[in-house]
């Protein structure tokens, strides 16, 4: 849609996105014992566009069914509605070049200040260091909106003139302005400690506190503070211990459960390099590992104090209580939130064991594989078996869920030069993981099969579809669903426990969220002379996400009719029934991508060298080349599917261009 020459003639800008950056890295040897780093980076942003935000106009387009409205009506005017669809939906064309503009300036400035000083007159090896960063954001959005001349052409009349009925009319700007400041330090002090002894021994520790202040406009900072002290033992770089200890403190916790303990530990084995073991000339190194600890969070949905009741003016719908024989109103207070005395930190129990291992000259083979486990304890849950009756509506999150996770992470690499011309390299990455909820904080259901514990994250209870009615007789015959009138087309429900009736006792558990079980990933590459060849793919598998059409999706002239009973869509009925969780569009989003393809050719150096070039690189690329699924929806993403709303479409992008270092 050519837009851009009339947007500027009507406001005077362009759209536009401007960014500036800043960067300076200084370190400095004040003295042969203290090194001073000072870093500084800096970001100013400027967007420009039509409306409110590009994201609004991207909605109104991809919201509308085809037929709402035409872009201009028979006399040049912005269409408003048509024959099928009274108007309610804005001119998109209107909104790109008549409805005003908005400006978004960005500016964000960061740095960091380090002081190390070594302490060798105190004992080799040990130094003192503080370290202080900081990071400053700062957003404008303004908005210069106004409304615009649209008319809803209704026809003709008996005498031949046409109708226009006006829909929306021109108005003056307005402005509209919004600030949001966010500001981070962060701040610590570090006792290191690095030192070999008999060239075989080797010591490192360290002994630190920090703290770290987060505010966001005019909020109280959000306070984290803490000590950990990490110390590591290698003996001939064969056999590895490492301990660390973490003492943690949060605000959102009452002051004697605010600090939380959190150790771990590891160890490693170079199995390769021992004397006692005869291992084939083509095996370079086995080196078997492991690792055992705890981790903290404190974070749950943005709540802060979760330890504090908190009140808010007024007591019933209408904001006040009333009292006397002739009742009054009288102004009062109710709790909004009960707070939670005994919360505390939620704590994961983490393990992982593994091995490395490289065979062949000069490593060309090198697999790693990992087994991991998880068990997060004290999991910050919303409160779910609180009975109505005892008349609290908000109680702040207790420590009650907890769920496991269990998986595998493996990795092969090859890398080989052949000959002097030609050299490939390949890299094969696949994890595998799988959670269980083993509490949720939630009532025991009536029915087993409503329970979610020991599902995966993501259930919901939902209906299970049994398809669509095909006709009236299907619906007579079927179990009466309790979700409004129903129609052929309309989905048709499984009754699971055999009552003759569609309600809440026949929810199932259904995963409708889209975290696949496994990803993987493959990078390829050969070098033949002064050419080089790489791609990159990757790949997902068990995962689903919950999403339906939008309205000017073309898919929609598939939905079911009375000549086409073997859709996927419902038919064009407004119900309730076909709106309800179910997994009748729940939709696997298992896919392989081709990411990215490069071709290059080295310009040869003694061609380079008259022109006093160093090098010099020809490169041909392309980025979201191609993606294979198994979604019936294919006008979105499967790696970010979910809803009625389309994502920002998947772009494919060529680049050709030249790299030369003098």
């Amino acid at each position: 849609m050519k837009h851009q020459d009339i947007f500027e003639k009507n406001y005077g800008v362009k759209s536009k996105f401007d960014r500036y950056n800043f960067r300076s890295n200084v370190d400095l040897d004040a003295t042969s014992m203290l090194n001073i780093r000072i870093d500084l980076a800096g970001r100013l942003e400027t967007r420009v566009g039509p409306g409110s935000d590009f994201s609004n106009v991207f909605s109104v387009i991809t919201t509308r069914s085809p037929s709402s409205q035409p872009v201009f009506n028979p006399d040049g005017t912005l269409g408003a509605g048509s024959a099928l669809e009274i108007p309610f939906q804005q001119n998109p064309y209107g909104i790109v070049t008549q409805s005003g503009y908005y400006t978004r300036h960005t500016n964000v400035m960061s740095g960091t200040l380090s002081a190390k000083h070594k302490l060798d007159f105190i004992t080799k090896g040990l130094s003192a260091q503080v370290y202080f960063s900081f990071e400053s954001n700062n957003y404008q959005h303004t908005t210069r909106l106004q409304s615009f001349d649209s008319f809803w052409y209704k026809g003709k009349d008996a005498t031949g003139e046409a109708i226009y009925q006006p829909h929306s009319v021109k108005s003056r700007l307005s402005t509209t302005d919004s600030r949001w400041v966010e500001r981070y330090t962060y701040l610590d002090v570090r006792l290191n400690y690095d030192r070999t002894f008999a060239e075989k021994h080797q010591i490192s520790a360290q002994l630190l506190g920090n703290r770290t202040l987060r505010s966001q406009n005019a909020e109280l900072p959000y306070a984290y503070q803490g000590i950990s002290s990490r110390i590591a033992y290698n003996f001939d770089t064969r056999y590895y211990l490492e301990a660390n200890i973490g003492y943690n403190g949060s605000e959102n916790f009452p002051p004697k459960k605010r600090y939380g303990f959190f150790p771990s530990f590891s160890a490693g084995w170079v199995l390769s390099d021992e004397k006692f073991i005869s291992l084939p000339s083509w095996i370079q190194l086995i080196k078997l590992r492991g690792s055992y600890g705890t981790v903290g969070n404190d974070k749950i949905g943005g709540q802060r104090w979760l330890y504090i009741t908190e009140f808010t003016p007024g007591g019933t719908a209408m904001g006040t209580y009333q009292f006397g024989v002739s009742p009054q109103s009288v102004a009062g207070y109710n709790e909004s939130r009960v707070g939670n005395k005994f919360v505390t930190w939620e704590k994961s129990a983490k393990g992982n064991v593994g091995f490395d291992l490289s065979l062949f000259k000069d490593n060309a083979v090198q697999f790693t594989f990992d087994y991991f486990w998880e068990k997060r304890n004290n999991i910050l849950t919303t409160p779910g078996d609180v009975p109505d009756y005892v008349g609290i509506t908000n109680v702040a999150p207790r420590n009650s869920g907890k769920v496991e996770n269990k998986g595998i992470e493996a990795e092969l690499r090859f890398n080989k030069r052949i000959n002097k011309d030609l050299s490939i390299f390949a890299n094969l990455q696949m994890t595998y993981a799988r959670n269980k909820v083993l509490e949720n904080d939630e009532p025991i259901p009536a029915f087993d099969y409503q329970d979610l514990r020991g599902y995966e994250i993501g259930y919901v209870l939902g209906y299970k579809s049994a398809g669509l009615f095909q006709d009236e007789e299907d619906i007579r015959n079927s179990p009466t669903q309790s979700f409004g009138t129903v129609v052929p087309g309309d989905i048709k429900y499984v009754d699971t426990n055999k009552d003759g009736v569609i309600d809440a006792f026949d929810r199932v558990p259904i995963k409708v969220n889209n975290v696949p079980r496994s990803m993987s990933g493959l990078s390829l590459g050969v070098t033949y002379k002064n050419f080089d060849f790489s791609m990159l793919m990757n790949a997902s598998t068990g995962g689903t996400a919950y999403l339906y059409t939008y309205p000017s999706s073309k898919i929609n002239l598939e939905r079911w009719t009375a000549e086409n009973k073997n859709a996927r869509i419902p038919a064009a009925h407004s119900t309730t029934n076909n709106t309800v969780v179910t997994d009748h569009f729940v939709q696997n989003t298992d896919y392989i991508k081709l990411r990215n393809v490069e071709i290059g050719y080295t310009l040869p150096k003694k061609f380079l060298s008259s022109l006093r070039i160093s090098t010099a690189r020809i490169y041909l690329n392309g980025q979201n080349l191609a993606v294979w699924d198994k979604m019936w929806l294919k006008d979105r993403d499967p790696e970010s599917a979910g809803g009625a709303a389309l994502a920002y479409p998947l772009q494919r992008v060529f680049n050709i261009g030249i790299h030369v270092e003098l």
